[in-house]
């Protein structure tokens, strides 16, 4: 039984329970870590269900998976996925769904997600784009329901306060919501899990909005709230902002007086949550009452709350006889585990923690009939209990990063990363953000943003989303003077401070009576020129090399990349505390470190990742080329848009010189002349014979770049080539839905979601269609291919007729395609003559551009496949006989059936 719906079912009418979330860490470490912590958190709290979050696009897919595969198979815990639609390719999409159930997940939480990072500036007017499949929560909850059935239980979210969109940005109000959730509902989901709240009323008036809405059509569907427990104040207020829920004037109230004592404002935060699930409680509900609580990935402070709550489940008999051991400190510290009595008095906690802040994966001690302390045997529930709550040596060391950890914690806690897991984004609507910073275009700008946010006339940046603290105006000035006078811009920074007292209303944190220390910090962007030139040098000095640690990084664009790039002045293993307090009856508490593994953490993924290394090269420069060239065995060329060839004879110079053996132009369906060409005087025939042939005037560099190759190769081989030709992308029949990750799908002359197709003449013109998946793969086995190059490089997916493959549309598209018939005469007098003209797109023209070529583009492209400029040679398929290529009929099943 492990659909949420079915075990909510089966508890009694009056029970309550409760589900935990978590998301994945963003280091190695911190999975390992989390991964001890969540099996002591199952067997001391018994979770009805647990959650996994899902980073926005998928950017945590992998990481997701793993941990829920963690908790589903191998802690044998109830599991709900979070998929986000936004930004998800149906491909992403399909990949996490059949991943979930391999593993053996029936649960998943549908979500809209934040806005695709491509579109964070995109005007509402533009609205989204063509092939975007999932735009609400609704489109990803009735593919799944289409697509697996009931095999799935789906959630979907609810707002207590009102979703803040751009639809109401003035009047967030749960009522406007309401026809969405019940498109939702009807759409297939099974539960409602709502946005956390701290104000129980808001909760409970949502609650009867959503039970008596259009009478009842949601009587029964069971309704989760949302509660995150507070860890630290200024992570509450954050909380509040993002999720934009009101904090109500009672809990400020009670939290500012501690705000700067984490050990105080979580004391408080327990009670405060209490209070609010005791009240949710004690309101008349005819169902079981549920409450999912937001981890954080840290226990202690939800464990308290559970069990101050009675929310966790009762024990068995067999639990009961084991839980007569629980943990207590020995003199010896923490070399045992003492058995006592559960009713006896406690002894006095031991203040005795290892110092080490890295020494995290604990051995968790049972005592077995024998007596003697064994590694083997699972702790019981009391015991595991007891640890998540922190008593004991054992308990302080499991909960040792109860500090909340951010950007500069430490990387091998569980919870260390942003509090949203997706790191730097908007967390705003693209507007709001417009109407906040403008749209700046210049450093100029940029900088005045960066110094507007440090004087407190900005309160929020993409790197810094809150108001600054009052410390930064020690150093304000100086920040000021960086930004303005170097272009440098501050994303974080601290003054340095030595020994103030705890209770400093400025620099104080921590428990009364103790003393806080900060080292001087700053984290900042800075141009690669200026770094190579005026910063490093400066670092590495003989006065300023002892002083100053630092780590610097080349952002994903720059021409560096790799372990290569990154450079820092401390060996990896070194740690360097830049925060931490000395309190009564505590070992020193650091609550931010600085080291290379917390800093690469946060590296934006980089080609470099896969391998790749990038160097930026100016193409008129060919000695800079030729250097950039030296040791490259293949040059694949990707210029597509040189109608002068500048840029390419380049870069065929520069191979020459640089011992580069193999080179493949930019080349994708037109066919060529083959005629022999000795000398160079041959070149301008062969272009004017194949213009005519290609019929395509935007293939024309093509053919005459294939002219420059052959004459420089008419007397000897000096650069090997081939002309991979793949006909035409097979991917454009899909249009407007993707069929692949990396190409926008354009209309070539078919729309399978109007149904209507252009077709010239009889429509019997052969011409090949390959998918770029396959292209791709060809070209990497080419690549490993020994013997010589062919000339041409026919790539033949499948050869296929017009009026063929429009007939499979019939078949896959939902119904009959709506030809469209053009007359070749028509054509080449040059009109295009239809009642139906697809409007032209490419997403690296200007608008200028695609309006000038208007309907030019479909009328040479129709001309090409009737003249046969797509019908390519199978050269590649019959050196390559082993491999598969996808058909026609096969891509349009796979791509355009579902959505038909």
């Amino acid at each position: 039984m492990d659909k949420i719906t079915d075990k909510i079912a089966a508890l009694p009418s009056d029970a309550n329970y409760f589900s935990l979330e978590f998301f994945p860490p963003k280091t190695d470490m911190g999975t390992s870590n989390l991964r001890a912590r969540l099996a002591r958190m199952s067997r001391a709290l018994r979770p009805l269900f647990v959650t996994v979050t899902w980073g926005a696009g998928g950017s945590t897919s992998s990481r997701s998976l793993e941990l829920a595969e963690i908790c589903q198979r191998q802690l044998g815990l109830t599991t709900c996925l979070h998929l986000t639609c936004t930004n998800m390719t149906q491909r992403v999409v399909d990949e996490a769904l059949q991943a979930a159930k391999e593993i053996g997940i029936r649960n998943i939480l549908a979500l809209r997600g934040d806005p695709p990072r491509v579109h964070e500036y995109r005007s509402e007017e533009q609205g989204p784009q063509g092939n975007e499949k999932f735009v609400w929560a609704t489109d990803l909850v009735r593919y799944i329901r289409q697509l697996h059935g009931d095999y799935f239980c789906i959630g979907v979210a609810g707002y207590p306060e009102g979703h803040a969109d751009e639809s109401y940005p003035t009047d967030q109000n749960p009522v406007h919501d309401m026809p969405y959730l019940v498109e939702k509902v009807q759409a297939g989901a099974d539960f409602i899990m709502t946005q956390l709240f701290y104000d129980a009323q808001y909760y409970l008036d949502y609650e009867e909005l959503v039970r008596r809405w259009a009478g009842g059509v949601l009587m029964d569907i069971p309704i989760i709230p949302g509660l995150m427990p507070i860890q630290n104040y200024h992570i509450l207020k954050r909380t509040a902002k993002l999720s934009h829920s009101k904090l109500p004037p009672d809990i400020i109230r009670r939290l500012d007086p501690i705000k700067g004592d984490d050990e105080e404002v979580k004391r408080e935060g327990v009670d405060i949550m209490s209070e609010i699930v005791e009240t949710v409680k004690a309101s008349k509900s005819s169902a079981q009452r549920g409450f999912h609580f937001y981890t954080l990935n840290l226990e202690k402070v939800v464990s308290f709350i559970l069990e101050k709550c009675n929310l966790i489940p009762a024990s068995t008999p067999d639990e009961e006889n084991q839980d007569s051991f629980a943990i207590d400190d020995s003199p010896n510290g923490d070399q045992i585990t003492q058995l006592i009595n559960k009713t006896s008095r406690p002894r006095k906690m031991s203040t005795r923690r290892p110092s080490s802040p890295h020494n995290h994966i604990i051995p968790i001690l049972d005592t077995p009939s024998s007596g003697a302390p064994s590694l083997l045997e699972e702790p019981s529930r009391a015991t595991s209990l007891a640890i998540s709550h922190g008593v004991g040596s054992l308990g302080r060391e499991a909960t040792w990063d109860d500090y909340p950890n951010g950007r500069f914690g430490d990387a091998r806690s569980p919870a260390f990363g942003e509090i949203d897991g997706y790191g730097p984004s908007l967390h705003m609507s693209p507007a709001g953000a417009r109407a906040k910073w403008g749209t700046p275009t210049s450093r100029n700008e940029i900088s005045r943003l960066f110094k507007r946010h440090v004087m407190g006339e900005l309160d929020q940046l993409p790197w810094s989303e809150g108001g600054l603290n009052e410390e930064t105006k020690v150093i304000r000035d100086e920040l000021c003077r960086m930004i303005e006078d170097r272009g440098w811009w501050s994303i974080a920074s601290q003054p340095a401070v030595d020994a103030v007292s705890s209770d400093h209303a400025v620099f104080g944190w921590g428990p009364k009576g103790g003393f806080v220390f900060q080292k001087a910090f700053i984290e900042f962007f800075i141009p690669a020129e200026d770094w190579t030139t005026k910063l490093r040098p400066y670092l590495t000095s003989a006065d300023i090399a002892p002083e100053v640690s630092w780590y610097a990084a080349p952002c994903p664009s720059s021409s560096a990349s790799g372990d290569d790039a990154y450079e820092s002045s401390d060996p990896a293993s070194a740690v360097n505390s830049v925060t931490w307090g000395s309190f009564p009856g505590k070992e020193i508490v650091t609550p931010t470190i600085v080291e290379e593994y917390s800093f690469r953490a946060w590296d934006v993924p980089r080609l470099s990742d896969a391998g790749i290394r990038v160097v930026k090269v100016d193409y008129l420069d060919i000695a800079k080329l030729e250097a950039a060239l030296q040791g490259v065995h293949t040059l694949l060329s990707f210029v597509v848009s040189d109608p002068e060839n500048v840029a390419q004879k380049n870069l065929i110079a520069a191979c020459i010189t640089a011992g580069v053996r193999r080179f493949a132009p930019s080349e994708w369906g037109s066919l060529v002349n083959t005629t022999p060409i000795t000398n160079m005087s041959e070149a301008d025939s062969y272009l004017s014979s194949s213009k005519s042939n290609s019929g395509f005037p935007g293939f024309a560099f093509k053919d005459e770049l294939h002219g420059y190759l052959k004459a420089i190769n008419a007397k000897k081989t000096v650069l090997e080539y081939c002309l991979f030709q793949p006909g035409s992308f097979m991917n454009y029949l899909s249009y407007p839905y993707p069929s692949a990750e990396h190409l926008t799908v354009q209309c070539v002359g078919t729309d399978v979601s109007t149904r209507h197709a252009l077709i010239t003449g009889e429509g019997d013109a052969w011409g090949v269609c390959t998918t770029v998946q396959d292209l791709a793969k060809v070209v990497a086995r080419a690549i490993d291919f020994e013997d010589k190059w062919p000339e041409i490089g026919g790539v033949v997916g499948c050869r296929v007729r017009q009026v063929d493959y429009i007939k499979l549309m019939d078949k896959y598209a939902g119904g009959p395609i709506e030809r469209h018939q053009l007359q070749v005469a028509d054509l080449e007098r040059g009109e295009l003559i239809s009642t139906w003209i697809p409007t032209f797109f490419h997403p690296n023209m200007s608008a200028e551009m695609m309006a000038m070529l208007g309907t030019k583009v479909y009328m040479w492209r129709e001309l090409a496949v009737v003249r046969g400029a797509m019908d390519v040679p199978p050269t590649w398929n019959e050196l390559l006989p082993d491999f598969h290529f996808t058909d026609v009929e096969s891509f349009l099943q796979k791509y355009v059936e579902r959505e038909g």
